[in-house]
């Protein structure tokens, strides 16, 4: 199989490493497309073909393998499960993972002035209980945030967790792609210590879990960060989000009280982890 540079679609029926056949493209990231196919025995799954621009080549392939590294070793209901990865002709790459027939929380929470308390609540119990499983396997996300979840059929109370593409197993040396000085994650669901390109711990992914709860409990994210303009990315390192409590009276004390401190500015005000974040919000976090 040949892709160009120009990222073109390809044709039902391709071949990707003599084993996947294309279908049709169900999504397109700024590097890749992902496509629906079928294994060698017939079976469904989602194949992403990596294409980046020349120079950055090598550094895109090497975050798709980290991906599939990571995202291989971890087991939780919660977790997309990758199956395959390789590098492809002119310097491309495939990974091959279960294909999900859903909708993101991005997509659920558009046109929705916010949640239902009890969907989310129940989504946010999966959620913080896949984060704790990735945490015990030594791999922190730092991409959380409402795009990178995918719910199951549209219904809430089965999300998967996605995208481990700037994941750090922090047992791998291998999986520090990304220089010291180099920003990684969503401006707006970010740690401010990520800004700041400090070592990830699973406080970095308290923060943005928080981040996500937050939008799915107030029908908006913890800050007005409009494109990622500098002055509002400084402001939200320095200024609280409004309460929830404030912006809607019905949510839980408990669960209110427990987003908020997830979203602390410094870590160590937060949890230490997601179980923390879980119980203190009164959600006993388990396998969904």
């Amino acid at each position: 199989m040949h892709v160009t540079s120009e990222r073109r679609t390809l044709p039902p029926g391709t071949r990707v490493a003599r084993r996947y056949v294309l279908g049709r493209p169900l999504g397109r990231g700024g590097s890749s497309i992902v496509y629906a196919a079928s294994d060698p025995d017939g079976r469904p799954v989602a194949v992403k073909i990596l294409d980046p621009e020349p120079e950055h080549r090598a550094t895109e392939r090497e975050r798709l393998f980290r991906e599939a590294r990571i995202t291989e070793q971890l087991r939780h209901p919660a977790i997309v499960r990758v199956h395959d990865s390789g590098p492809l002709a002119g310097g491309m790459a495939y990974l091959v993972m279960e294909r999900l027939d859903g909708i993101t929380l991005e997509e659920h929470l558009d046109g929705r002035f916010w949640m239902d308390l009890e969907e989310a609540r129940a989504l946010a119990r999966v959620l913080l209980d896949a984060l704790s499983a990735a945490h015990d396997a030594g791999v922190i996300h730092r991409d959380v945030k409402p795009a990178n979840l995918i719910l199951q059929g549209g219904r809430p109370a089965a999300p998967k967790l996605i995208d481990f593409g700037i994941g750090r197993d922090l047992g791998d040396p291998r999986s520090r792609v990304t220089a010291p000085d180099v920003v990684v994650g969503t401006v707006g669901y970010m740690a401010p210590e990520q800004l700041f390109g400090d070592e990830p711990t699973p406080r970095t992914d308290v923060y943005a879990a928080g981040a996500t709860l937050y939008e799915m409990l107030a029908g908006r994210p913890p800050h007005d960060i409009d494109g990622g303009d500098i002055r509002d990315v400084l402001g939200a390192m320095v200024r609280p989000p409004t309460p929830l409590a404030s912006l809607r009276p019905a949510i839980p004390p408990a669960l209110a009280a427990g987003v908020m401190r997830a979203l602390e500015k410094a870590p160590r005000d937060r949890f230490a982890d997601c179980r923390e974040l879980a119980d203190a919000c009164g959600l006993e976090a388990r396998a969904a």
